[in-house]
């Protein structure tokens, strides 16, 4: 049965087409490598290489749970329906290129992203869903060998979030017909993020010193489950797979040790960036100053990110020149708390340290806190303004 096209998301989209073909943005595109298949709400690039001189792109992006405040929307129904969900989404957008002065690159492509938990419910972890932030998980699934023994590898089209993963997939397609094309999701979760949580933080953390054998088979059933996904997922695509993307929010010291990250952790992501021939994009927020050097060696590594706690100048000094830095910020300590002398200060001595290293500055990731009040956005838009100045 054919579509009835909701008119507020086809004017919705003939204004998102205008910015995506805006002269803005197309100079944008020049700091960054291919822009392109950035399959998340948050987009990221690869910057290109740079001088001393040269500017410095930078990118702002709010977390869901603040864009439903600053939008005014309820997460479950973007979570549920998909119409409101590219509504939404295209909403977002909209606003972020109209409000924030940053580097970001728009696209003729829409995403469907359903957060962190997205692996985790395909490996049947149950998720619980709500109104004003994030979806997470109800509880951990492996309590004993016999929990792991007991599991199956995911089905591509019935396991966890999959039908509704196919459900947004067609209905947006219908949507993108000949101007936008639909990303399909990704497996983008680590094989260590995705064991944490199916057996749990301190769980895991404690087999990693006691039951060593243990973590491995799970890190085994896991990483067997990406590959195998994967594979379904490019033969319905009609696509070649030639990179994949390690987030690892859990990969951080002192909750790891280099020993374990080095000998338990890290077989596993490099047995990935062989067989695939590129790790796009490796993540953690944690602080992984004492993990870089293993991290270089990931094959073909194209993008680092550099989070709050992570030294900065010794990823300078420790990744390849090949290798962008994703540098991001603390939003809360370094924008929403901070002065504008503070501001200025930390951006300066961001580009003191950076020097003529290929990256980038993101300040993304602000949630609400406390009562929702415009004057966030603003404080937003002066960080964005001593960005540009001193980033220029």
């Amino acid at each position: 049965m054919k579509r009835h096209f909701d008119p507020d998301i086809l004017r919705l989209m003939d204004r998102y087409q205008e910015i995506v073909a805006s002269s803005k943005n197309q100079k944008r595109k020049t700091l960054w490598k291919d822009p392109h298949n950035w399959n998340r709400d948050m987009w990221r690039g690869i910057p290109v290489e740079r001088t001393i001189q040269s500017p410095v792109p930078f990118t702002i992006a709010l977390d869901n749970s603040l864009w439903s405040h600053v939008l005014d929307y309820s997460l479950k129904d973007y979570y549920s329906d998909p119409e409101f969900f590219l509504k939404q989404q295209l909403r977002k957008a909209i606003f972020s290129f109209e409000n924030f002065d940053d580097d970001t690159v728009y696209t003729n492509e829409f995403y469907i992203w359903f957060g962190v938990i997205t692996e985790l419910s395909i490996l049947g972890v149950p998720i619980e869903w709500f109104s004003n932030k994030e979806g997470w998980i109800k509880n951990r699934i492996i309590k004993d060998e016999a929990d792991l023994a007991a599991l199956s590898h995911p089905d591509f089209r019935t396991s966890g979030l999959m039908p509704k993963i196919h459900q947004y997939y067609e209905v947006l397609s219908e949507y993108a017909g000949e101007r936008f094309s639909v990303m399909f999701p990704e497996w983008v979760r680590g094989p260590f993020c995705l064991a944490m949580h199916m057996r749990g933080v301190s769980e895991i953390l404690v087999d990693c010193m006691l039951e060593e054998e243990f973590v491995r088979k799970l890190l085994r059933f896991v990483t067997d489950s990406k590959k195998r996904w994967d594979k379904e997922r490019t033969a319905f695509l009609g696509q070649k797979l030639t990179s994949c993307n390690l987030y690892n929010d859990e990969i951080d010291c002192p909750s790891i040790s280099p020993d374990i990250y080095k000998n338990i952790i890290f077989p596993y992501e490099k047995e990935l960036a062989d067989e695939y021939g590129s790790v796009k994009y490796w993540h953690s927020c944690g602080n992984t100053t004492i993990f870089q050097n293993q991290i270089n060696k990931l094959t073909n590594l194209k993008l680092y990110h550099c989070g709050p706690w992570t030294d900065f100048g010794n990823a300078v000094k420790t990744m390849d020149r090949s290798v962008g830095i994703d540098l991001c910020v603390n939003p809360q300590k370094d924008v929403v708390e901070a002065s504008e002398e503070q501001m200025r200060n930390q951006l300066k001595g961001i580009r003191e340290t950076g020097r003529d290293a290929a990256y980038g500055v993101r300040a993304d990731a602000f949630m609400i806190n406390g009562t929702y009040n415009e004057s966030l956005i603003k404080k937003i838009q002066s960080w964005s303004a001593l960005a540009r100045e001193t980033f220029a």
